[in-house]
């Protein structure tokens, strides 16, 4: 039920269609769906995928958002990562090692 939930939110913040208020409004929604994720007993990789996805999006639209906003981004990571790392297990590690993944392909992408 709840990757179900995830891909729906996913095909709504969609890279090419991500509106300014979209935007303002990924942060305090990676928190709440990072929240839910601590919370439950298993996490499988599908579910962690979709969290990551949108936070890898994020990151990328960071110059988008208005400055005083950055500050919602560092928050909304740093607010996943301790609910994640709460959960125990290798939930935490695993979000980070595929996020820095991403990351670093998108912006070699991006300068070559």
């Amino acid at each position: 039920m709840i990757l179900q939930l995830l891909t729906s939110h996913l095909h709504y913040f969609r890279e090419e269609d991500l509106s300014d208020d979209e935007l303002q409004n990924l942060p305090e929604y990676i928190e709440s769906l990072s929240s839910i994720m601590g919370q439950l007993e298993t996490v499988n990789g599908e579910e962690l995928a979709v969290l990551q996805r949108l936070t890898v999006l994020l990151i990328e639209n960071l110059t988008k958002l208005p400055k005083p906003f950055h500050w919602l981004l560092i928050r909304a990571i740093t607010v996943a990562m301790c609910n994640l790392a709460e959960s125990g297990g290798t939930l935490l590690d695993d979000f980070l090692s595929n996020i820095g993944k991403e990351v670093l392909i998108k912006f070699l992408l991006m300068n070559f």
